[in-house]
């Protein structure tokens, strides 16, 4: 089970997030959600980001052969953003650790690590015990924020499977876990990536990855 998980909005380094093969790309500068939603149909890798985040920012132009990592790099200059990858053909956009300046926020983050730790390795055991959702073949993108308890007051999924019942499965399964309250100021909402590996239910005693 390959489990991934980063908060939103994210204080995320820029390394290792190399995403494929050279493309060809005509992208136009213009307001960054526009040009970020445009990479996104041109390369296949989906794109999340919050729209507060993004907003009245511009990107740069992208045109010409390249890698689908320079090309992202170069769509995002001067915005103060970054790419980081949270599943295979999933990224998320976040601030650059340089553009956060709110040394509360800073602090924050450093807390979740420790505190993403438990909650990833709840989350696999739920996710594995239950027949709808350690099965391989599929992936789900979901969001969700905590009240001060560790209990999950809402929740959404942001990428489907493209199966409805799927997505109600993995739902169900991560809204009625329970989780240690959360580290005071914990920038939220939790994005969490869920990916079974090829070999099922075996692939759920072996493999889970944070994202930090």
């Amino acid at each position: 089970m390959a489990l991934s998980l980063g908060l939103t909005p994210a204080v995320a380094s820029d390394a290792g997030s190399r995403i494929g093969p050279e493309l060809s790309f005509d992208i136009p500068a213009q307001d960054l959600d526009r040009a970020l939603d445009a990479f996104g149909a041109a390369t296949g890798v989906q794109i999340l980001y919050e729209t507060a985040l993004v907003a009245n920012r511009r990107s740069g132009a992208v045109a010409g052969v390249l890698d689908r990592d320079a090309a992202l790099r170069r769509l995002l200059a001067g915005s103060g953003l970054v790419p980081r990858v949270i599943a295979t053909g999933t990224i998320a956009i976040a601030p650059s650790r340089e553009a956060v300046t709110d040394p509360g926020l800073l602090r924050a983050k450093q807390a979740a690590h420790v505190y993403y730790g438990h909650a990833q390795s709840g989350l696999v055991a739920a996710l594995c015990r239950d027949a709808a959702t350690r099965q391989p073949g599929y992936r789900v993108v979901l969001q969700y924020w905590l009240d001060p308890a560790g209990r999950i007051v809402r929740l959404r999924v942001i990428g489907s499977s493209g199966d409805d019942a799927r997505d109600r499965a993995v739902a169900r399964v991560v809204t009625a876990a329970r989780f240690d309250p959360p580290p005071a100021g914990m920038p939220q909402p939790v994005t969490v990536a869920v990916e079974p590996g090829r070999g099922g239910a075996a692939g759920c005693r072996s493999e889970a990855s944070l994202v930090r």
